[in-house]
């Protein structure tokens, strides 16, 4: 039997890149970015998918910058909105498998307890609403999909929160982070390999499966609580200190309205293909150390084996 051709959008991402590596054990991988397709160009969508024919499509491009996305509404529908469904239509037509990466600001946040997947959606920004369009053009096209919901992705390359505060670490010796935020981080290569172990069960493939799923680090944290973390491994490694101060969403104020409490419950992932996503500190961690920093609070944050 041969093996499926996995088209993976986003391919040169933090993400995507991390999705190449892992899926590459499921079959043919073929990668592709803006260089190879412009997702704001429908007619390009619909002949690159006719030409190249993949059985998958894991679609991890978008358009995230969440702040500009609110002056280029209509380059983040574009991307994050239109294309997803044009992929999906096309991939109906050939009893394609649609894989496609959504976001915890999908809702409003103003629970207290963490979202499942039978929350209402309500989402506060351009980039939120882009992105509920998205998923919704994959659902109203009636092609097989597997839709996961994820947050605050992280990892040792891309533009990031753990990069951006790393750089700032070095130019400064104080930095104030939103303490009344709340998501999970979310590190990629981990949230690579959960799709990569969902992906390779046969129930992934059935109708049946299709839906919306939540998969993000374990736990939960605010921004502050896990700058407060990078600082310290910073801190560890070059010995530079670097106080981290506390401040509200009102005292750090951004072009588009976030979310205060936007965790989700990975409990559907867990009981529909028995994946567990690490805690997000044992990810972290890894991470860290991978990047070359050591452990400051030995036994906090065991390392993952």
């Amino acid at each position: 039997m041969s093996k499926p051709t996995i088209m993976v959008t986003g391919a040169n991402g933090q993400l995507g890149y991390e999705l190449v590596r892992e899926l590459s054990l499921l079959g043919n991988v073929l990668p592709v970015d803006i260089e190879e397709l412009d997702m704001t160009q429908p007619d390009k969508i619909v002949k690159f998918m006719r030409d190249y024919k993949p059985n998958i499509v894991v679609n991890s491009a978008g358009y995230t910058a969440v702040d500009t996305a609110e002056d280029k509404s209509d380059f983040a529908m574009q991307v994050n909105g239109i294309a997803p469904g044009i992929i999906a239509t096309e991939l109906k037509k050939s009893g394609g498998l649609m894989v496609h990466f959504s976001t915890d600001f999908a809702y409003d946040g103003n629970k207290t307890t963490p979202y499942n997947e039978n929350d209402l959606v309500n989402p506060i920004s351009i980039y939120a609403k882009s992105k509920v369009a998205g998923d919704n053009a994959i659902l109203e096209s009636g092609v097989k999909h597997l839709i996961f919901r994820t947050s605050w992705i992280y990892g040792a390359r891309g533009r990031n929160f753990l990069l951006t505060m790393l750089n700032m670490c070095k130019e400064r010796t104080e930095l104030s982070v939103v303490n009344d935020q709340f998501s999970a981080p979310t590190w990629s290569r981990a949230l690579a390999s959960g799709v990569g172990l969902v992906l390779g069960q046969k129930q992934a493939y059935e109708p049946s499966a299709s839906g919306i799923y939540h998969i993000t680090g374990g736990g939960q944290a605010s921004w502050y609580e896990f700058a407060v973390q990078i600082a310290k491994y910073y801190e560890f490694k070059t010995d530079h200190r670097v106080a981290i101060f506390p401040v509200s969403t009102g005292e750090y104020p951004m072009k588009a309205t976030r979310p205060k409490y936007s965790v989700l419950d990975n409990s559907k992932l867990n009981n529909t293909f028995g994946v567990i996503m690490p805690e997000w500190k044992l990810s972290f961690n890894h991470v860290m150390q991978d990047m070359g920093y050591n452990n400051p609070a030995k036994g906090i944050f065991p390392k993952l084996k």
